[in-house]
């Protein structure tokens, strides 16, 4: 068994601004069929249109809300919300509220750069 402290997590910046913090994933736990990151997106902010063309991707929505746009689709998601975007489907997340939005991203098989394309 293996206990992640999150404080003792060093969180990192990607391009867009969001503060991420990878909990568990094959580099800092035994997992290879997945991983688990916090997402902070600052109020105003959002991701970029993106997709995977093999990684299967859970948000869980813990706190604030926004838009999500799912192939151009756009929906207003908040704090308790789920979200399931399959391989090769774009998105993105604007955080349209005053805070910021707190999620629990999941990806099956882990998250790779090598598997994120802009659109």
């Amino acid at each position: 068994m293996t206990v992640v402290k999150r404080d003792q997590v060093q969180p990192f910046c990607d391009d867009d601004g969001a503060v991420i913090r990878e909990l568990a994933a094959p580099s800092n736990s035994a997992l290879q069929r997945l991983s688990v990151a916090e997402i902070i997106i600052k109020a105003g902010q959002g991701t970029s249109v993106h997709h995977h063309d093999e990684i299967e991707e859970i948000y869980h929505i813990v706190q604030g809300g926004g838009v999500m746009r799912l192939d151009g689709h756009p929906q207003q998601v908040g704090s308790g919300d789920t979200i399931i975007i399959l391989p090769g489907t774009r998105h993105e997340l604007q955080n349209t509220g005053r805070d910021d939005l707190l999620m629990i991203v999941i990806c099956a098989p882990p998250f790779s750069v090598e598997d994120t394309f802009r659109d």
